[in-house]
C-alpha cells in the first residue's frame, strides 16, 4: 500500500508568529484515492490540475517515472475561506509496508485574492 501525505502551512499577518502548526495534515491510501478522488478534496484539486501538465498516475500500481512541467497554480480552485497569506505545501509518497520514501515535494508560494472578471473561472 502506498500512502500519500499532505501537509499545508499558512503564514499570515493574522496568525501568531509562534504558530507553526499545519492548517491541513492528512494521509490517504493512493489506490483508494485513485478509485474515489472525492475522499480527499485538497488532493483532488492538486490531482485534477497536475493531470493536465504531466503523466499523472490514475490507478495502481504506480509505475513511474512521472514528470510535470509548468504547472500554473493560478488555475487551481483554491477554497474561498483561505485568506491572503504565504504558504508551504509538503507532499510525501511512502510505502506503508517498507516505509520507503518514493517522493518528497516541498513548495512555497503566496495566496492572493484577485477580483473575478467575466473571462475568469472563479
Amino acid at each position: 500500500m502506498t500512502i500519500l501525505s499532505t501537509i499545508f502551512w499558512l503564514e499570515g499577518s493574522y496568525l501568531p508568529q509562534s504558530m507553526n502548526i499545519p492548517l491541513y495534515n492528512h494521509s490517504v491510501d493512493m489506490c483508494a484515492f485513485f478509485k474515489r478522488p472525492a475522499i480527499n478534496r485538497v488532493l483532488a484539486i492538486i490531482h485534477r490540475t497536475m493531470k493536465q501538465y504531466g503523466n499523472m498516475p490514475t490507478g495502481c500500481p504506480l509505475t513511474g517515472p512521472y514528470r510535470f512541467c509548468n504547472i500554473p497554480v493560478s488555475h487551481m480552485r483554491i477554497p474561498p475561506f483561505l485568506l491572503p497569506a504565504n504558504f508551504r505545501l509538503q507532499i510525501g509518497l511512502t510505502s506503508r509496508s517498507t516505509n520507503e520514501k518514493y517522493m518528497t515535494f516541498m513548495g512555497y508560494g503566496m495566496i492572493k485574492k484577485v477580483p473575478c472578471t467575466p473571462h475568469d473561472r472563479c
